[in-house]
């Protein structure tokens, strides 16, 4: 799907991370896994960067990709 494959792109070009997103039974659905050393702020981040991709991916700036998603 052009919209996850965008999306995976933009998170780590963008955004300097990785969060597993797919879509399932006609939700996106993303993957947060915590580790002991992570706090409260490194969730809210991560909140904060899923709203932002996903109202960029609503706006359809993946439809504008000027590059190949499969590299």
């Amino acid at each position: 799907m052009l919209a996850t494959q965008w999306m995976q792109k933009t998170l780590i070009k963008d955004f300097d991370t990785f969060i597993p997103i797919y879509f399932h039974q006609g939700n996106w659905w993303a993957r947060l896994s915590g580790q002991i050393y992570l706090e409260l702020a490194d969730f809210e981040w991560a909140g904060t960067t899923l709203k932002a991709i996903c109202e960029r991916a609503g706006k359809g700036e993946f439809l504008n990709v000027g590059e190949k998603l499969d590299n």
